[in-house]
């Protein structure tokens, strides 16, 4: 395992130079420029970070999905580490940072210093360690969720690929608070302890529903059958929902990403929307912003130790998926999840905030929630909006090929609110992977 990492960067690194092609010279476009494929997604790059980023970052990306895809992997297909391997990061230049544990060195440097390798650091723990520390505290921390003080004290803990450590985020951030947590729940050399930023909320709907009191309220209808719907009713990623509860609106937010369900057509979406409300409910009725409606809940997950917040909605006969953004016009369901790596641009689209670019800040983020647990999530430093919550997230590789991340959760409370509706910094996503698994889901 020692010089498995060595060996892997380097076919990583020869796969990129076979394929490498010079990136396309493409000027400063809209914020989230039109277009197919990687070229709309490297505009966008181009409009928020520069051209040299852009150019550096698509080369990262190819180098960093060739390891990942060349790491061995187990017969459940989970990709199984090195244990000299410490990560893997792209940092603000766009370059890709690989991290080799001190104790297990087998560096990297013997490749010809002319070519565009990876940027290689020493660290003290592997990515192994990091994951299990991380699997160790959604264990601990989540059978406890709100059972005592020292647990209703985590705000969230994640796992900090640049520092590499594990970092549990406090509200009390006191040497007393953190010697109890020690004493109690896990006392490890892996993590460390920080000020919570900003308290982890849902981005659901109904927050202010007096905001949207220029909507007519659909009639509540039985059955399927009884709607007059003889046309095609389209939907897509980031739209508009209602949930209708016994004729009453109870909450909204965005649609997530198309998935099946055994036989069962529809899509995936936050099981929050309806928070307000004790969270959505099998048969809840999903209607569109034109008030028609186009499914029900067949299955949620967003009970105390589920470690995603996920809904899945049936779709009824006459609704078609479109599998298209706002970025681009191709479909963006087909592909698997992707390698997911810290630094990585994803782009989230809600129908508050449409479509909006950020950086993966943590590849594995737990929450503590009033009452559970989500584990194992993402965070981005993305800024999304009440509304937005079950809106997609969805990356782009090298090429022209994008995937599915997950769909939106909630953020760090910013504190205050645009036209009455609540704002969150750093979103986090549910993992598309995670979802799929607990809900028994997959994707087309």
């Amino acid at each position: 395992m020692k010089k498995m990492l060595k060996k892997v960067v380097a076919l990583a690194l020869m796969l990129t130079l076979l394929v490498a092609s010079a990136p396309q010279m493409i000027a400063h476009g809209a914020y989230i420029p039109q277009g197919d494929g990687f070229d709309a997604f490297h505009n966008a790059l181009v409009a928020e970070y520069g051209l040299d980023f852009a150019i550096n970052y698509r080369q990262a990306l190819e180098i960093a999905n060739n390891i990942h895809d060349n790491f061995p992997r187990n017969r459940m297909g989970d990709v199984m580490y090195p244990e000299n391997f410490g990560g893997m990061y792209i940092d603000e230049f766009g370059n890709l940072n690989v991290l080799i544990v001190i104790s297990n060195m087998a560096s990297i440097s013997a490749f010809n210093d002319n070519l565009a390798l990876p940027n290689e650091r020493e660290v003290a723990y592997s990515y192994n360690d990091l994951w299990g520390t991380m699997n160790s505290l959604n264990e601990l921390i989540g059978e406890r969720a709100g059972a005592c003080y020292i647990v209703a004290n985590v705000d969230y803990w994640y796992l900090d690929v640049i520092g590499n450590r594990v970092v549990i985020a406090l509200f009390d951030f006191n040497q007393s608070a953190i010697d109890i947590f020690k004493r109690n729940i896990l006392d490890s050399t892996i993590i460390a302890f920080a000020e919570s930023t900003g308290e982890i909320v849902e981005t659901s709907q109904y927050i202010n529903p007096v905001s949207d009191n220029t909507y007519t309220y659909p009639v509540y209808y039985e059955g399927y059958v009884e709607i007059a719907q003889s046309n095609i009713v389209h939907v897509f990623s980031g739209e508009y929902i209602r949930v209708i509860r016994n004729g009453a609106h109870i909450g909204g937010g965005s649609i997530g990403y198309r998935a099946n369900l055994g036989s069962l057509n529809g899509f995936i979406t936050a099981a929050h929307l309806a928070s307000a409300h004790g969270n959505l409910r099998m048969g809840d009725n999903i209607f569109n912003g034109a008030g028609q409606l186009i499914g029900r809940v067949s299955n949620t997950s967003h009970l105390r130790l589920n470690d995603v917040d996920a809904a899945f909605i049936t779709t009824q006969p006459n609704v078609m998926f479109n599998s298209w953004c706002n970025l681009h016009g191709q479909n963006i369901m087909e592909w698997r999840t992707p390698s997911i790596i810290a630094g990585t641009r994803a782009i989230m689209d809600g129908y508050r905030t449409g479509p909006r670019i950020g950086s993966i800040t943590a590849v594995g983020i737990s929450v503590n929630f009033s009452g559970f647990t989500v584990t194992n999530a993402v965070r981005t430093n993305i800024t999304s909006h009440a509304g937005d919550s079950g809106g997609i997230a969805y990356m782009f590789n090298h090429s022209s090929d994008s995937g599915v991340l997950g769909i939106a959760i909630g953020g760090s409370n910013a504190g205050y609110t645009w036209n009455g509706i609540r704002i969150v910094t750093n979103t986090v996503f549910s993992r598309a992977d995670n979802i799929n698994r607990t809900l028994g889901a997959r994707m087309p």
